[in-house]
């Protein structure tokens, strides 16, 4: 069998149709489509049998437990019996050509594609594509981890054909995280990988729901995994003898700060206060806002603020970004 399709499934019975159907309606049908149920309390459960009892390329598994995205890839990764592995999430579907194009190109331990991204709200698509490349060297690899985050794609899971022999292998298994699962997978397998290909074709559809907003997910672990996020990055470049990707990585810290600071906005001024100051005199921030040459006016305005610890135009800046991300 040349594709496994894992698909965790969580309470998107809306969307679910769309994505099932995307999979087997492809014009390559050499799959098998894998619907890991993560103890779903809707009805999500029985429509996964119902696609099972239609199709026997359909195999379900239900979870005794509900144990988050990364671990319910992880169950259908170990149920799967395909050449390469392709991890959809069941609100996000595929265009129709999507695994005949990718079976011209399984030369490489990680095929990535591009993406569109719907917008529920508006009705608008942002394509994301990355450029046509293939990255072999230790230093390949670090330019194209360069380039896809500059995309803003490198962290995703779902714009990524897997070979299934080289994840086993390199025994990288998804994290139980509440954020950036799939950026530690990607970043734990990129060093491992013997070839990575990248193909500018848009294959998957990622949808973006009205009700998502950056400011309305609070969680107080997210500065810490920022900062794993960045130290991560800056010891792949620097293993790799690419440092002059590391402003990239740098600014990505102050974004994630700022982020931070968003995502607190919900909290009582003393407290956002408060923590503010904890992530400006972080040992991480004052290293990054020490080596990092500020590019264009608002990193190096942001990058002053930051190093003169000016906790009140931060804080008055994230509160008019929440407020923006609102409309």
């Amino acid at each position: 069998m040349k594709f496994s399709v894992i698909v965790p499934v969580y309470r998107t019975g809306e969307y679910l149709d769309q994505c099932v159907r995307s999979v087997l309606s492809q014009s390559c049908r050499d799959l098998e489509l894998i619907l890991v149920d993560d103890c779903s309390p809707d009805h999500c459960g029985r429509l996964c049998d119902e696609y099972a009892a239609t199709d026997p390329r359909v195999r379900v598994i239900h979870k005794p437990v509900n144990e988050g995205l990364g671990f319910a890839r992880n169950t259908g990764l170990e149920a799967a019996q395909g050449d390469f592995i392709l991890f959809l999430d069941s609100d996000d579907w595929l265009r129709c050509e999507a695994l005949s194009r990718c079976d011209a190109l399984t030369d490489a331990d990680i095929l990535v594609f591009g993406t569109s991204f719907v917008y529920e709200k508006n009705g608008k698509e942002e394509i994301r594509c990355p450029e046509a490349v293939t990255a072999d060297t230790e230093k390949e690899k670090a330019d194209a981890f360069a380039m896809l985050t500059r995309a803003r794609i490198f962290q995703f899971a779902w714009n990524k054909l897997y070979r299934r022999e080289f994840l086993l292998q390199s025994g990288v298994l998804f994290e139980k995280t509440p954020l950036i699962e799939d950026f530690l997978f990607n970043i734990a397998l990129l060093p491992k990988a013997q070839s990575i290909r990248c193909i500018s074709d848009p294959l998957h559809f990622y949808r973006k729901p009205t009700h998502e907003t950056l400011a309305s997910k609070y969680s107080p672990e997210f500065f810490a995994l920022s900062k794993r996020k960045y130290l991560l990055e800056a010891q792949l470049l620097t293993d790799a003898g690419a440092p002059e990707h590391l402003p990239l990585v740098y600014e990505g810290y102050l974004k994630h700060l700022l982020s931070a600071g968003i995502r607190n906005t919900g909290l009582p001024r003393q407290v956002r206060r408060q923590q503010m100051l904890e992530m400006l005199d972080d040992p991480v921030t004052l290293a990054v806002v020490r080596l990092y040459p500020p590019r264009g006016t608002v990193f190096r305005l942001l990058t002053r603020w930051v190093r003169l610890r000016r906790t009140g135009l931060l804080l008055a800046l994230c509160r008019a970004l929440s407020i923006f991300k609102h409309i």
